[in-house]
């Protein structure tokens, strides 16, 4: 029995369900309940098949509840493993193309998520802590079939990728920022070329997270990030420094150039609603700016105690305010 997820994943046990698969742990389902809500859901009876031995693989089942046994050779014989909630069916065949190699059969009522190819893409698209979930399960995977399909050092790499990066926004985190703005720095330094640096903050964060709850003051912070991505330069850098504030590194740019970026964000956040999928919509929050030019070399850490004071100090006019 087939039915569509978009009411099953707003319930409060239903949320928790969704959110304990090991596809979407650490994931804001917020951000992509959209693509969640165009999903099926599966219902099968004890006894009934998921899989069979040369069917084609084209969709990946979330187990959300119940428990599936594995059989290598024939329906009859011992399962070879058991499959319980949270874990995913079907990952790495849909990569390689490879049609299903073992019978799955439920062994209770088991309710299971279908995601599709071009759905799971939209989502590892959509989410950095998806594909890191992805990637994750497909390495477990190749290690228990002692697989020599990916290389270490190819694994380690995409690793690396997914985790310079912000599960709940999507940008980059404190540690990509660390390691690239002394990079930038240096290269903005020998190259003799302007350099700048905005820290933004959404005013008056702590009191929206207080009177909405933690999950809008997510989908706030996501937004936040989705807009500054929106209004940035190709060759800008967006990273989440910690807690509500971000830092945009700004190549070429003086702080003529930089105040003019900081006023086209602050007009595009104020335009900008919260809009908190099958909950609500709310208004458009404020931002504050402090915006530093590099002057002469300094440490990152420098520049960003520096972009930080500049936030302070915009804060203290009360908000909605950029400061230098």
């Amino acid at each position: 029995m087939s039915t569509n997820i978009a009411a099953y994943v707003t319930g409060n046990s239903d949320h928790a369900e969704i959110s304990g698969l090991d596809l979407f742990k650490s994931v804001n389902l917020l951000s992509i309940h959209e693509l969640l809500s165009t999903c099926p859901m599966l219902v099968l009876e004890a006894g009934e098949t998921l899989a069979a031995p040369g069917e084609p693989n084209q969709v990946v089942h979330l187990l959300l509840r119940g428990r599936l046994h594995v059989h290598q050779d024939s329906l009859e014989s011992e399962p070879t493993s058991t499959i319980e909630s949270g874990k995913c069916v079907g990952v790495l065949p849909l990569f390689d193309r490879r049609p299903c190699s073992q019978y799955v059969v439920a062994n209770q009522e088991s309710r299971l998520l279908v995601v599709d190819e071009d759905r799971l893409m939209e989502l590892i698209n959509s989410s950095h802590a998806v594909a890191r979930n992805v990637l994750c399960t497909v390495m477990q995977e190749l290690r228990q079939q002692g697989s020599p399909e990916l290389e270490q050092k190819d694994l380690q790499e995409k690793y690396q990728r997914v985790s310079s990066t912000d599960d709940l926004t999507g940008v980059h985190n404190r540690r990509w920022l660390d390691e690239m703005l002394t990079r930038q720095i240096m290269r903005s330094a020998t190259a003799q070329q302007a350099l700048s640096v905005a820290m933004v903050a959404l005013d008056n964060f702590k009191e929206f997270n207080n009177d909405f709850g933690k999950n809008i003051g997510d989908q706030a912070l996501y937004t936040l990030a989705q807009t500054i991505m929106k209004n940035a330069r190709p060759t800008d850098l967006t990273a989440r420094y910690e807690g509500n504030r971000f830092v945009m590194v700004l190549p070429g740019s003086n702080v003529d150039g930089a105040r003019h970026f900081a006023a086209r964000l602050r007009e595009a956040v104020g335009e900008t609603n919260i809009v908190v999928p099958d909950q609500c919509i709310l208004p458009p929050m404020t931002i504050s700016l402090g915006i530093v030019e590099l002057k002469a070399f300094v440490s990152a850490e420098g520049i960003l105690l520096d972009a930080a004071a500049a936030l302070a100090r915009a804060r203290d006019k009360g908000g909605n305010w950029v400061s230098e």
